[in-house]
């Protein structure tokens, strides 16, 4: 049986096809992507419409936002201001 595609579902509608299609699913992660509707699938394994026995494990991998960078990640202008020396000046 084929494994259904569900890359881009959110994560019920994921889960409920990838049951009904006789499959189960027994590892779901986060991934932060900045492409991607957070909760919803970017990776699945098997990978869409592979072969696979019935009753057998599909992994979903959930988009989460990024990250906020924290205030010591963003470069101040002070932090990137490199002086500039000038010959006889």
């Amino acid at each position: 049986n084929r494994v259904p595609d569900v890359i881009g579902k959110p994560r019920g509608e994921a889960e409920s096809l990838i049951e009904a299609a006789g499959f189960r699913v027994t590892s779901t992660t986060e991934e932060e992507s900045a492409d991607a509707d957070p909760g919803t699938v970017i990776r699945q394994s098997p990978g869409p419409e592979e072969v696979s026995r019935l009753g057998s494990a599909v992994a979903l991998v959930f988009a989460i936002p990024p990250a906020e960078p924290t205030p010591s990640e963003t470069p101040t202008p002070t932090d990137t201001a490199v002086p500039t020396i000038t010959p006889g000046g």
